[in-house]
C-alpha cells in the first residue's frame, strides 16, 4: 500500500453548487461522475475522518456483474429480465471502477478482474450451485461447474464439494481504491478530510452545510453515507452505520495446508 497523501481539512467558508457528504466508494464516484457530465459544477466534497480509514477502507472489496440476492437460496433475483437489467447496471458500474483505475494507475493487487467462484460444502450447497448453474444458463451468461477435486487442486483444501466460476468479478483492495480516487479528484474539485458535517439547514433556495471549523453554502447535499443498508430491507429512508472487516494472512506454505486441512 502506497503511503496516503495528506489531504486538506476545511477551514474557511465555501460556496458550491453540489456538496457531497460521505468520501466513501459512493460519495467518491458520484463526485467523479457529476464532474465527467458538467466540469463546470462547483463540487465540495467532505468526509468526517481521514479517507479510507472509516468503513469504506474496509468495505469485503469486490463488484459482482451477476445477480446476487442474499436473501436467495442460489442468488437469483426476481426473474430474467430483472436480472438483465441488474446486470447491465452492475456492468457499467465495473466500467465505471475499471476507468478510475486506469486514471490511478492501480496495480493488479489492488484492481483485479479475476472472476469469483460460489464455493459449496455442503449437499444443499451442490444443490445452490446447480440452480444457479441453471438461472446463468437461461440468462445467456458464462460459467464453469468443478468437483471436489479440481476445487482442491483450486483453493488447496479438500473442504468444498463442488465450486462454481464466474468470470465477471472484480476485486479490488478498498482503501487503495479510496485513497487513489480521493487524492485523483483534488485536482479538479474541493475535497477535504478531517472535516465531519455537524449540521445543515435550509438557506434560502439552498442548504448551509456546517463543519467545526467552516460552513459551505451549497445548491443541492448529496448524503451519501451508509446507503447499503436499505438494499437488505431495513430502515427504510434512514441511516445507519455499518462496519466490515477483513483478516489475510501470508501466503500458507504446503505444510501448513496440510496441517490446518
Amino acid at each position: 500500500m502506497p503511503p496516503q497523501t495528506p489531504l486538506p481539512v476545511l477551514e474557511q467558508n465555501l460556496t458550491a453548487d453540489i456538496t457531497i457528504v460521505g468520501g466513501g466508494f459512493a460519495g467518491l464516484s458520484t463526485a467523479q461522475r457529476l464532474h465527467q457530465l458538467d466540469p463546470s459544477l462547483k463540487i465540495v466534497l467532505l468526509e468526517a475522518g481521514r479517507f479510507a480509514e472509516s468503513s469504506a477502507g474496509r468495505n469485503s472489496g469486490f463488484m459482482i456483474d451477476l445477480p446476487h440476492d442474499l436473501a436467495s437460496d442460489n442468488y437469483a433475483g426476481e426473474g430474467l429480465e430483472a436480472d438483465r437489467a441488474a446486470i447491465a447496471l452492475n456492468r457499467k458500474a465495473i466500467a465505471f471502477a475499471t476507468e478510475v483505475a486506469g486514471e490511478c494507475d492501480l496495480p493488479k493487487e489492488m484492481f483485479d478482474p479475476c472472476g469469483k467462484y460460489n464455493a459449496a460444502a455442503t449437499k444443499s450447497g451442490d444443490e445452490h450451485n446447480r440452480e444457479f448453474a441453471t438461472h446463468l444458463t437461461k440468462l445467456g451468461e458464462p460459467y464453469m461447474l468443478y468437483d471436489q477435486q479440481q476445487m482442491q487442486e483450486i483453493t488447496g483444501s479438500p473442504h468444498y464439494t463442488s465450486g462454481l466460476y464466474a468470470p465477471g468479478t472484480v476485486m479490488i483492495q478498498p482503501a487503495a481504491y479510496v485513497r487513489a480516487l480521493s487524492t485523483h479528484l483534488t485536482g479538479q474539485i474541493d475535497v477535504f478530510e478531517n472535516s465531519p458535517v455537524t449540521r445543515f439547514e435550509k438557506q434560502g433556495p439552498g442548504w448551509g452545510v456546517s463543519t467545526p471549523n467552516a460552513k459551505v453554502s451549497t445548491g443541492q447535499v448529496i448524503l451519501a453515507n451508509n446507503g447499503h443498508l436499505e438494499s437488505f430491507g431495513f430502515y427504510k429512508r434512514q441511516l445507519m452505520h455499518i462496519c466490515l472487516y477483513a483478516s489475510m494472512s501470508a501466503p500458507l506454505s504446503e505444510e501448513q495446508i496440510k496441517t490446518l486441512g
